[in-house]
């Protein structure tokens, strides 16, 4: 599995550890950070602070994108009590809704995202260059980062440091280091340093190879071998399904009822049980476009135990869905929450299917 640092950090240290500190110790009644995405309060009157943070064109402009999807989805206008819904930036090459996705509703209370209703930079969408962007207010208030490149570290390790040199620093000084497999043909394309340095979907970076191999993941014999495929859009790196366990999952609007109503309808002598199915928008990565797919809530019954899974099913297949990375669920701009992958489907290579053919 391969975690993702900056939801974890979201969940447990900003919107945790941080935000709790900060109103215990620091009496602070709001908490504005510099996420990119929008918190809608539809809950709140129009005297709450929260109703008048921001502009009311902006207000209005969330409430009309909100009553869209609600004549929809009549449930959502009950979903989150007290809890604001989360909402993607104004700025889509921006919105970090991916990175927020695994925190809980009631963590966003007496939040703010001032930056949310902002491009960053100028708007593709608009020619009007008098609009205000984040750069602009900060060139207006001369803050040396004004023009500064965006940040692309990882929480916790940073652009400069390497991540091999960071994740060796908690784990064994000795990894034994395996071979990458072809999956084609069985044969050692090259060797590696240690398999808990690669991700699936990452280069191999092979030296003295013929052409490019790409992780798909580990062996499943009990060597450190590392199954590789050549090229960036081989089969083997695609599949359409994944699963999450129920434990993992974070509903924003923390009322899972709501959502699937309807009980688990038993189905005699199958281990798997569905409930109804949900149309959404998924994505598995930081900004990777919205998927259509559905999801469903079963019940895997084993050794005289149920566990409660979310099954999500994509309608095209999908690249380098990695075990341990969020899978956020939306509808429109809303995001609705998110779980940790837990499995992924069979490949498409595995099912001798061609990914150019199924898009």
């Amino acid at each position: 599995q391969t975690p993702n640092p900056d939801i974890s950090c979201n969940s447990m240290i900003k919107f945790g550890n941080m935000k709790s500190y900060a109103q215990k110790k620091l009496d602070a009644n709001w908490i504005p950070t510099g996420h990119y995405a929008r918190l809608y309060y539809h809950h709140c009157n129009s005297n709450d602070v929260t109703a008048t943070s921001i502009e009311s064109s902006s207000r209005r402009t969330m409430e009309q994108e909100v009553e869209e999807i609600t004549e929809k989805h009549d449930w959502l206008s009950k979903w989150g009590n007290e809890s604001p819904l989360l909402l993607a930036s104004v700025d889509k090459a921006k919105d970090q809704t991916y990175f927020l996705a695994g925190v809980k509703g009631e963590s966003f209370r007496n939040v703010m995202f001032p930056l949310g209703e902002l491009y960053k930079n100028a708007n593709p969408n608009n020619n009007n260059t008098t609009n205000s962007t984040v750069r602009q207010f900060a060139s207006n208030l001369n803050l040396p980062n004004a023009n500064k490149k965006d940040s692309m570290g990882i929480c916790f390790v940073g652009k400069r440091r390497s991540f091999k040199s960071f994740v060796s620093q908690y784990v064994s000084s000795v990894q034994p280091p395996g071979c990458f497999i072809d999956i084609e043909s069985g044969a050692i394309v090259g060797r590696h340093d240690g398999a808990i340095y690669y991700t699936i979907g990452q280069g191999a970076r092979i030296s003295g190879a013929s052409c490019k191999w790409y992780v798909i993941g580990r062996s499943n014999t009990n060597t450190n071998d590392i199954l590789v495929c050549p090229g960036t859009n081989h089969p083997a790196l695609y599949s359409d399904e994944l699963t999450i366990k129920n434990t993992t999952m974070i509903w924003i609007g923390n009322d899972v009822d709501t959502m699937f109503p309807e009980p688990l309808q038993q189905q005699q002598q199958q281990q798997q049980h569905k409930s109804n199915r949900m149309h959404v928008q998924c994505r598995t990565g930081h900004l990777q476009p919205l998927i259509d797919s559905e999801i469903c809530m079963m019940e895997n019954k084993q050794n005289n135990s149920i566990t409660k899974i979310i099954h999500v099913q994509f309608h095209h297949p999908i690249r380098a869905i990695t075990p341990g990375q969020m899978a956020a669920f939306y509808l429109g701009d809303i995001c609705l929450g998110g779980g940790i992958i837990h499995d992924v489907g069979p490949s498409y290579y595995d099912l001798g299917l061609k990914v150019n053919s199924c898009n």
